[in-house]
């Protein structure tokens, strides 16, 4: 037998759209209503940025920019039938991801590595060359 399933009530989806449409129209003239959207969405670009980096410090400073940015770009944010947080789901990969691009760490040879191929008696002999200049 199958479960009856209950349709999910588009009512408080619609609210959310309808008060997220209000404080972003109202963030535009006034930066001050960007407040709102702020609080409401704090708690889950910080979880889904601790997520990805697994560092309460950076965790911070990148939830700082993500929203940041959007303030600073609130002024074009367009409905495109998605959620406003997809939005900023998107700034804080983006910021995840310029954070580790600037960080990657390279790693720098100290010495050049030379490839030896078995029976290759020049390289064998450049090596052992160089070997007993490193004693004397």
């Amino acid at each position: 037998m199958k479960r009856k399933q209950t349709p999910k009530s588009g009512a408080s989806v619609n609210t959310e759209f309808t008060d997220d449409k209000k404080w972003i129209a109202a963030s535009k003239s006034d930066p001050a209503a960007f407040r709102f959207l702020f609080d409401k969405y704090y708690g889950t670009i910080s979880n889904y940025i601790l997520r990805r980096t697994g560092d309460e410090t950076l965790t911070k400073d990148l939830t700082a920019s993500t929203f940041l940015k959007a303030l600073d770009g609130i002024q074009h944010f367009e409905w495109k039938g998605l959620p406003f947080s997809a939005w900023l789901y998107r700034i804080a990969t983006n910021e995840i991801h310029q954070h580790f691009r600037r960080n990657r760490k390279l790693v720098r040879l100290t010495e050049p590595r030379i490839a030896v191929l078995p029976g290759d008696s020049s390289t064998d002999s450049g090596i052992a060359a160089e070997e007993d200049q490193k004693e004397i």
